[in-house]
């Protein structure tokens, strides 16, 4: 059973997910998304329920699908993930197809 304070604090998390303007997206060890943020689905152009459970793979353009896929199992295996903070190297695609650059 979960604590006073830890209730509090995933809810406070939850609220914050919900009202930042961040894009915030969780994915499972096998690379299904678990979580999606309002934020995110406004930016890629798909609602929770078209999301949540699919293949992180929706959002990645297909030619970086092996590499980014590649990377995810690394970090599941527990190596430290390749992409450092504030680079701007990964081209995620909405669902039009149109890729962008991220920040």
């Amino acid at each position: 059973m979960k604590s006073r304070s830890d209730r509090a604090l995933a809810f406070t998390a939850a609220r914050f997910a919900e009202a930042t303007r961040l894009s915030l997206i969780s994915v499972d060890s096998r690379g299904n998304i678990e979580f999606v943020n309002p934020a995110a689905c406004q930016l890629f152009g798909y609602t929770q329920a078209e999301m949540i459970g699919r293949p992180i793979t929706i959002i990645i353009p297909k030619r970086m699908r092996g590499a980014h896929m590649a990377g995810l199992q690394k970090v599941a295996d527990g190596n430290a993930p390749i992409l450092a903070a504030g680079q701007s190297r990964s081209l995620p695609s909405r669902r039009t197809a149109q890729s962008f650059r991220l920040k």
